[in-house]
C-alpha cells in the first residue's frame, strides 16, 4: 500500500493537513530500497527512527541461547518500529531483515516528534496508528500463551491469509514455537480437513 494511501486510513486521516504541513512531513521522509536478506535494524543498536513498509516483507528476531526467534512479521501497509528502543533509547532487542526486496519510507525521531507538535492531525493519526498496533500485539500475545500449536497456526492463517504463505516454514515455526517439521504436520492436517 503506498504511503499516502495508507495515511487517508482510520479515524483521524491526514489528507486534511494544510498544504504548508504537509510539505514539510514530506521533505522529512526518505526512501529506503533494501534487498532481500538485508538487515535494516541490528540487536543492540539503537532505533531512533519509524519504518513504512510500502513494498516488500521484513522479520522481526531476536536471538536466544544463538539460536534466532521470529517475533513478527511487517508487509505493505504497515509501520514499524522497536518501541523500547525508540521511546527510551535502550538497545533494541530485536532484529530487522528483509525477506523480501522491500521499498521503505522513513522519518527520524526528531523529525517525528517535530510533527506531532506542529500538527494536531498529525498526532492524532499517529495516535491511530500506534493504538491499532497496541491492539494487534495484544492479540499475538494471547494467542501464543493460550493457543496449542496448531490453533496458534490456523489463527494465523485466519488473521493473516495474505501473509502466511509468504514466511518461510522455518521463521513460522520460530514464532509459533514449535519444530519446523510440525508446521508441515499442521498444514497437511488442515487441508486433508478441507478437502
Amino acid at each position: 500500500m503506498k504511503l499516502f494511501e495508507r495515511f487517508q486510513k482510520g479515524p483521524f486521516p491526514l489528507g486534511k493537513l494544510d498544504a504548508k504541513i504537509l510539505g514539510l512531513f514530506i521533505s522529512m521522509l526518505f526512501e529506503k530500497k533494501i534487498s532481500k536478506g538485508d538487515i535494516l535494524l541490528r540487536e543492540g543498536e539503537i532505533c531512533d527512527k519509524i519504518f513504512y513498509v510500502e513494498k516488500g516483507l521484513l522479520r522481526l528476531y531476536n536471538t536466544i541461547n544463538e539460536k534466532e526467534v521470529s517475533t513478527w512479521f511487517v508487509s505493505e501497509g504497515e509501520f514499524i518500529t522497536t518501541v523500547n528502543s525508540f521511546y527510551h533509547e535502550k538497545p533494541s532487542l530485536e532484529t530487522f531483515e528483509a525477506l523480501e526486496d522491500s521499498t521503505l519510507f522513513v522519518i527520524s525521531k526528531k523529525n517525528f516528534y517535530q510533527m506531532m507538535q506542529l500538527s494536531n492531525r498529525f498526532a492524532l493519526f499517529a495516535n491511530s496508528t500506534l493504538m491499532e498496533n497496541l491492539c494487534q500485539y495484544q492479540d499475538q500475545c494471547i494467542m501464543l500463551r493460550n493457543l496449542n500449536a496448531a490453533e496458534r497456526y490456523q489463527y494465523l492463517q485466519t488473521q493473516y491469509s495474505k501473509l502466511i504463505h509468504r514466511i518461510s516454514q522455518k521463521h513460522l515455526a520460530t514464532f509459533i514455537s514449535i519444530e519446523e517439521t510440525y508446521v508441515s504436520k499442521i498444514r497437511k492436517k488442515i487441508a486433508e480437513e478441507k478437502s
